[in-house]
């Protein structure tokens, strides 16, 4: 290193070639000489760090019912996670063109892939003959006591089906078999009115996401049901138009506005072959059994269709404002030509926002 004065300023500069002839010719680059001044004590040398690279995020959309009584009854959830993360960013458009800030992700979701083909089973108790293999793509999963579990709703998981839906359930046990892989025991299934979505089965390499604190509503408005948005996410810390940035659609139907479909639907025929079909409703949100007589009907008004099957043809629809309703004998005669010792119906609760809710099947 040396120093001279340029124009009356000190400069310093690092030789790097001198030539000796007839005179000393030398070559320099300027310089900090503060670069190469060993370090005070107790500090470390001054190391080259590469900035992270963030991958793609995964994000999930999820239209599904209503997972806390506040929540916006047509709001979908999103959840999203990354390697490294720093929050996720989602963005939506109505035409795909103009985007707006729609949702932050400050806090990564716990998402996973199923390992093994998933079957259906009971509603009503525990299932205790499936056992649910995930492999969680980060975040870990603990046990619980019944007891725990049958009061909120701890350790529950969405688990999509092929169709799109989703299935809620929760679980007691969760045995640690490989890095980042569990096996869940102890289920209680179809949590939430979601029993329709089972499978046999849910193929191998389904996505699940642990519905915790974590996950989020976006913002929507009831008059997007059925239409198609534009959305794009990618890690907050990011512009838009980097690469780990992705896009995509998604359609809202407003599931947590869908009555679940009633249940206990019976029959009983008195001597003149007519059928009294009766069932009891349930509800979407805050169905505490508090004054022992039923839950909130959280409707605008309780109404029911009732489908009279012929084979997968629609015979005859009733309407009832009650959870009962009678299909005489003359109405079976003029449907199949006598009264019939078997009957099939599909029992629906209506909304007055998105109208028919999910059947209740039976054989009568």
């Amino acid at each position: 290193m040396i120093n001279l004065v340029i124009d009356g300023r000190p400069r310093e500069f690092r030789l790097t070639r001198i030539n000796d002839a007839w005179s000393r010719a030398m070559e320099a680059q300027r310089c900090e000489g503060a670069v190469y001044a060993p370090p005070l004590p107790g500090l470390k040398p001054p190391a080259f760090e590469p900035p992270p690279v963030y991958g793609r995020a995964i994000l999930e959309l999820m239209d599904l019912p209503m997972l806390r009584d506040d929540d916006v009854g047509f709001a979908p959830y999103v959840g999203a996670s990354a390697m490294p993360f720093v929050g996720v960013t989602l963005l939506d458009s109505a035409t795909g063109v103009d985007y707006a800030l729609d949702t932050v992700l400050p806090v990564r979701a716990t998402i996973g892939e199923t390992v093994f083909d998933f079957w259906s089973g009971p509603t009503a108790y525990f299932d205790i003959v499936n056992t649910l293999r995930v492999k969680l793509y980060s975040g870990e999963l603990a046990s619980l006591d019944e007891a725990t579990i049958l009061s909120g709703r701890a350790n529950a998981l969405a688990i999509r089906n092929a169709d799109g839906d989703w299935e809620i359930l929760q679980f007691c046990n969760a045995a640690l078999v490989d890095a980042g892989v569990y096996d869940l025991t102890k289920l209680l299934r179809g949590r939430l009115g979601t029993e329709h979505a089972m499978r046999n089965p849910v193929a191998a390499g389904a996505r699940i996401v642990v519905l915790d604190g974590v996950i989020a509503q976006i913002q929507a408005a009831l008059a997007e049901r059925g239409v198609t948005r534009f959305y794009k996410w990618g890690p907050s810390s990011l512009d838009p138009s980097d690469v780990a940035w992705q896009q995509g659609t998604f359609t809202a139907r407003c599931v947590g506005l869908m009555p679940w479909s009633p249940v206990h639907v019976a029959g009983v025929r008195n001597g003149a072959g007519d059928l009294a079909i009766t069932w009891i409703r349930r509800t979407r949100f805050g169905g505490d059994w508090a004054d022992g007589a039923d839950v909130p009907l959280n409707e605008e008004s309780e109404r029911y269709e009732v489908d009279i099957l012929d084979g997968a043809n629609v015979a005859r629809t009733i309407a009832t404002t009650f959870p009962a309703a009678t299909y005489s004998a003359a109405q079976q005669t003029a449907n199949f030509g006598s009264p019939q010792p078997s009957i099939a119906v599909r029992v629906y609760q209506l909304s007055a926002t998105v109208g028919r809710g999910r059947p209740a099947a039976a054989t009568l």
